[in-house]
């Protein structure tokens, strides 16, 4: 009885209620700078290029032309199984000055799955995988502030076949946009130091409501749309005439854009509290600000907040050496994801080479890694980064 009551008690101050999306993978990121940084990729320091291809297509431009490319690979959820991985590989290229385009592609693999008949017997082996190609277009528009578009094609199959119902599940190919934005700017501290300043919006996974089979009694889902925005500052200094000590610190803030669950009836079909969740993606850009059950409060725990730091010596841009800590913060009725990030980066004449660590007390995601292996230049000085 006294364990029926503090269940009961419990559930009356916390209240479970997840924003639910499909294609959970496009929220997952196997590059290890990002990963090691809390995941942040709104903003980023101006030393890196590639973070447009991650989250905000704006950072791909940098008043510089530059040329480049990373491999990155992470085991996922090792603890429960070990089929399961990412991989995700991109190149940019600057057109210009002012213009730069880059391309990604991510490979997801969820192992196999064995299904048996009534029987026991074995039925079919399912393999379910997805994919995603992304292609990316970056411009500055004045000297301090760039826009960005990303165009992502999707394919995703968690398997074939007739169901019960006598209809049929298909792979499934659907399409998603980034749109994104970032501000920059600088101010002298002293004679040989500088504080840089970077604030940066994108929108990323906005695209239609998709499903896995052509029974019309289920619904369509919504894709991981999200809204993220993002402040960094680094403060950047001279200890000796060709080297640099760099600290960036940033935080993110992240809000899907897509439906909260309401509360239903005891007949599960009448809404007693929030908004009808079968809506377009359009009117979920704005409806997902105000449509929480439990008002205002709920859409605050909705926010997931990253905290982000990296401390980089640069010696003449042609050798550095960076240790990375991230947060990662998630509200325990939403999904109470919370872990500490850490990693390491290491490059020499363009190459690079990234390592990143979760630790956590979620066993199944405790010790999840990631490596990142790329290499990048300056078109205008070869062999520097």
């Amino acid at each position: 009885m006294l364990i029926l009551i503090n269940v009961y008690t419990y559930s009356q101050v916390i209240e479970i209620n997840p924003v639910k999306t499909t294609l959970p993978f496009l929220e997952l990121f196997p590059n290890a700078r990002i990963g090691a940084t809390g995941e942040i990729g709104a903003v980023s320091s101006s030393f890196y290029n590639d973070a447009g291809l991650i989250q905000n297509p704006a950072l791909l431009a940098k008043n510089g032309r530059y040329a480049g490319g990373s491999f990155s690979y992470m085991p996922w959820l090792r603890n429960y199984i070990d089929e399961i991985f990412l991989i995700e590989g991109n190149a940019y290229f600057s057109i210009n000055s002012k213009n730069s385009i880059g391309f990604a592609l991510k490979y997801f693999s969820q192992g196999n799955i064995i299904i048996r008949n009534e029987f026991g017997d074995l039925a079919n082996i399912n393999r379910p995988r997805d994919l995603s190609g992304q292609i990316s277009f970056s411009h500055i528009i004045s000297e301090n502030w760039s826009l960005g578009l990303g165009l992502k094609y999707i394919y995703s199959k968690i398997g074939e076949g007739e169901l019960t119902t006598g209809y049929t599940i298909k792979p499934l190919n659907t399409f998603a946009i980034d749109i994104g934005s970032e501000y920059y700017t600088g101010f002298a501290i002293s004679e040989n130091s500088m504080l840089n300043f970077n604030v940066g919006g994108v929108i990323n996974n906005f695209g239609p409501r998709i499903t896995y089979t052509d029974d019309p009694n289920i619904s369509k889902s919504f894709i991981p749309a999200v809204l993220r925005i993002g402040v960094l500052i680094n403060p950047d200094f001279y200890l000796a005439e060709d080297l640099r000590l760099n600290i960036d610190l940033a935080y993110q803030a992240d809000k899907y854009l897509v439906p909260t669950p309401p509360v239903y009836d005891n007949t599960g079909t009448t809404i007693v509290q929030g908004k009808d969740p079968d809506i377009s993606p359009f009117r979920a850009l704005y409806q997902s600000f105000y449509d929480a059950p439990n008002g205002f409060a709920e859409e605050m725990h909705e926010i997931m907040h990253k905290i982000g730091s990296e401390v980089r010596m640069n010696y003449l841009n042609i050798i550095y050496f960076a240790l990375r800590y991230g947060r990662y913060m998630e509200h325990v009725t939403k999904g109470n994801r919370k872990y500490d990030t850490f990693g390491i980066g290491i490059g020499l004449a363009g190459l690079s080479v990234d390592g990143k660590l979760i630790r956590t007390n979620n066993y199944y995601l405790d010790n999840t890694w990631a490596i990142s292996i790329g290499y990048r230049t300056n078109l205008e000085e070869l062999f520097k980064f």
